[in-house]
């Protein structure tokens, strides 16, 4: 039942925050969570530290963001809450952890399967993110799949799920315009439907 609720959430977004669990080909059960929320805008911050309304999530599924636009892959630093808007407005995905304790085998599986989305032409980076309370988050525009373990096959649907479904401005990472910038107001902007 829950491989079926999951699947059902991939294909038409859960609206609600109840945890699914499934176990992993090594058994091991991950619990995980998919929510949506409506769009904060895709206003340009000068920087990181100009004054902005809080997000409506953690991390950020859309909004206020620094102009300058992060590249797809492997990032070691970890990011600001400002540096992961701008990204998601251009259909990338974010893969972000936060592993106070270390989780150096969870992070070889998210770099092997950033690197492998990047050689099919997929906007996907990765790095730590330590202000939020899940160990593990994926974020597309207004979409945020919060994991407690590595889940390979629920990682990469989200991605082929969602890399480059919204980018309003065109390029440089997805070949299609898809969505329009969303008002301030958080009013939600729609999304395209599910590519087959």
């Amino acid at each position: 039942m829950a491989v079926l609720l999951l699947a059902g959430c991939l294909a038409i977004a859960c609206d609600d925050d109840k945890p699914a669990s499934r176990a992993t080909a090594t058994g091991t059960a991950v619990t995980a969570v998919e929510q949506s929320f409506p769009s904060q805008g895709n206003d340009h911050l000068a920087d990181a530290s100009d004054p902005h309304p809080a997000y409506n999530s953690n991390p950020p599924t859309s909004g206020w963001h620094l102009a300058a636009l992060p590249r797809p892959g492997v990032y070691t630093q970890a990011r600001r809450p400002e540096e992961l808007p701008h990204f998601m407005e251009h259909g990338g995905v974010w893969l972000l952890y936060n592993c106070p304790n270390g989780c150096q085998a969870d992070v070889q599986a998210l770099t092997a399967i950033t690197n492998g989305a990047i050689d099919k032409g997929r906007p996907v980076a990765l790095a730590p993110f330590p202000g939020m309370s899940a160990r593990f988050a994926l974020v597309a525009w207004q979409r945020l799949f919060t994991l407690d373990g590595i889940d390979r096959a629920r990682v990469e649907d989200f991605i082929g799920h969602y890399a480059c479904d919204y980018n309003p401005e065109g390029g440089p990472y997805c070949s299609v315009l898809r969505g329009s910038p969303g008002p301030t107001t958080g009013t939600p902007t729609p999304l395209t439907s599910p590519r087959p």
